[in-house]
């Protein structure tokens, strides 16, 4: 398959990084919130940006999603895409499956560093249930907790299932899109299971 052949191109970032440009660039967002038409929901989680028309894969890259509504969602970007540009949005959704949305570049916005601000708009309209489901993350706990040793058990349990779901699939030969995000997250983890140490 074409997907599996095409390398993809990562962000190298470290999520704390992620979460503080995201911050800064929703600062500045703010202001366009009034010319809005659809309700933005906050993602901040990666996800896989394919190039090229539906069936088409140019290039493939990682890609940090900053929110999303039903008509389009903002990602940041380490390559300046032109306006026009078609590609399609890929999320693991909450039920650890991939979600594909064809969409097209509407702006790309340097925001420092090689890092862009990409605003997408998707080739249809999603429903109130489709745009909600692209903003649960597979990695949202199922408990809240409020302690440090209770978030350590809760970030110990979901390294194992994460590295367990992770063998599953590269033994059963899943595509990068959905073994990547697994990756991001076990990444995430590590400093807080070193404490454990």
């Amino acid at each position: 398959m074409a997907t599996q052949q095409t390398p993809i191109q990562r962000l190298r970032l470290g999520r704390a990084l992620l979460e503080e440009l995201v911050e800064t660039v929703d600062r500045t967002d703010a202001g366009y919130a009034g010319r809005r038409d659809a309700l933005r929901r906050p993602v901040n989680r990666p996800a896989v940006l394919i190039q090229g028309a539906p069936g088409e894969v140019a290039s493939r890259h990682e890609v940090y999603i900053r929110n999303v509504s039903t008509s389009g969602a903002s990602v940041l970007h380490t390559v300046f895409w032109h306006a026009q540009l078609e590609c399609t949005l890929v999320i693991i959704s909450g039920e650890r499956k991939p979600i594909s949305v064809p969409a097209s570049v509407v702006r790309c916005n340097h925001i420092s560093g090689h890092m862009h601000d990409v605003g997408l708009r998707f080739m249809r309209t999603l429903t109130e249930d489709e745009a909600v489901k692209l903003c649960i993350s597979p990695e949202s706990p199922a408990v809240i907790t409020d302690t440090p040793e209770q978030h350590l058990l809760t970030a110990l349990a979901r390294y194992k299932e994460l590295a367990h779901q992770v063998h599953e699939l590269i033994e059963a030969g899943a595509p990068a899109e959905q073994v990547l995000p697994l990756l991001d997250e076990l990444r995430s983890l590590e400093p807080v299971t070193a404490k454990a140490a």
